[in-house]
């Protein structure tokens, strides 16, 4: 974070992290960790990000993670509700076709 946010980083946290970042880091993990320095690089601020700030940012990241792990439902296929739908279909095209 120093070498992106320099002084300021310096001046706001010193040179060690602080055992609460440092708690934080870890319970984020390494890509966690990584997609929000990412995007606070991307996002160019000048000053740099707060400890909540941070977490959210790679909390985001998780969630984006975790929407994709979700197991997809796969769809039951109903014959006789399908074979209805269609008639119905059917019928609406008949009624639409014999009115123009």
């Amino acid at each position: 974070m120093a070498e992106i946010f320099q002084q300021f980083w310096t001046n706001a946290q010193g040179t060690v992290p602080t055992d609460m970042w440092a708690q934080t880091l870890l319970a984020m993990g390494e890509e966690s960790t990584q997609e929000a320095i990412v995007y606070f690089i991307k996002k160019g601020e000048k000053y740099p990000p707060t400890l909540p700030e941070f977490y959210a940012a790679g909390y985001q990241y998780r969630l984006r993670q975790a929407r994709y792990a979700l197991p997809k439902q796969t769809p039951v296929f109903d014959r006789d509700k399908s074979k209805a739908q269609l008639e119905l279909l059917k019928k609406s095209l008949n009624m639409c076709s014999t009115q123009h």
